[in-house]
């Protein structure tokens, strides 16, 4: 009799541990989504669209063999277009920004290379683009297209640098820079491509075609500042209402005057240009200056 009682209680003692280790185990699955269905985090949106202006990403990070001075200014085959000027930065060990430089009527990509190399200093490629007719030699006279010409060569140059250069090229907007004419074209170039560019700069030219409307559209798609460079008094006259358009969209403007005579981007208004660029790309880490 006593045996049966000891089997009987070791049996409701089993019995009353696997129902436990089973209520155990309904709690577990149930506290522990399946991961199949456990929700991931999403990835930002358009990440792969949108690269960073800073020189901590993986492009810039990286230590490259030091760029080869090429003689300072290479002429660039462009598809459907005339050759591009480029200045690479020489010796660049890292990537560097890109400036583009729209020359002014009966003047050369080459020459316009040379001067905006005086004033941005030796960070950046200046990526020049031909103008028409694109037959014309290299550091021929040549003039600007209409603005919708200008864009595909803009485009057409960009693809070819950066299929030319790759590593060499920092993520992030470019700089857009016209004189004279190539200030005018500029106006539409930058319509087109404003999504990206952040820093712009206008040389006597341009006065009319900078509407409020325009200025309006500049800044909703990111333009963060804009340089009017005047070789003359009346330059400065004609820019000073467009400054104001500035600043009532948000933009930061400034006026730099060589205050001399004459018109072409040369001598003085060079030197006013390099004076003023720090200014412009101050707060630019790809240029040196402070995030």
């Amino acid at each position: 009799m006593r045996d049966i009682r000891v089997a009987l209680g070791l049996s409701i003692a089993l019995a009353s541990c696997a129902r436990s280790e089973a209520a155990s185990l309904i709690h577990s699955e149930a506290a522990a989504p399946s991961a199949s269905l456990a929700p991931s985090a999403s990835p930002a949106p358009f990440a792969s669209l949108a690269p960073s202006a800073t020189p901590s990403t993986a492009a810039s990070a990286i230590s490259l063999p030091p760029l080869q001075d090429q003689g300072g200014f290479v002429a660039m085959d462009v598809q459907g277009q005339g050759p591009a000027v480029v200045s690479p930065p020489a010796g660049a060990t890292d990537a560097r920004p890109i400036v583009i430089a729209l020359h002014a009527h009966a003047t050369s990509a080459r020459q316009a290379c040379e001067n905006w190399r005086r004033a941005t200093g030796p960070v950046p490629f200046l990526l020049c683009p031909h103008g028409v007719p694109s037959h014309a030699p290299e550091g021929a006279p040549v003039t600007l297209g209409s603005v919708d010409q200008t864009v595909r060569e803009v485009r057409a140059a960009l693809a070819a640098l950066r299929q030319k250069y790759a590593e060499y090229l920092a993520p992030g907007p470019v700089v857009i820079a016209g004189y004279s004419l190539g200030a005018k074209v500029a106006v539409g170039v930058l319509s087109n491509l404003a999504s990206e560019a952040s820093l712009a700069i206008w040389g006597e030219g341009g006065f009319d075609d900078l509407t409020s409307s325009v200025v309006r559209g500049y800044a909703d798609h990111g333009l963060r500042r804009a340089l009017l460079l005047c070789r003359t008094r009346a330059c400065e006259m004609s820019y000073a209402p467009v400054a104001k358009r500035f600043e009532a969209s948000g933009v930061e403007v400034r006026i730099a005057s060589a205050a001399t005579t004459g018109h072409p981007f040369e001598g003085k208004v060079v030197e006013t240009a390099r004076d003023a660029w720090p200014w412009l790309v101050r707060d630019d880490p790809r240029f040196g200056g402070d995030p």
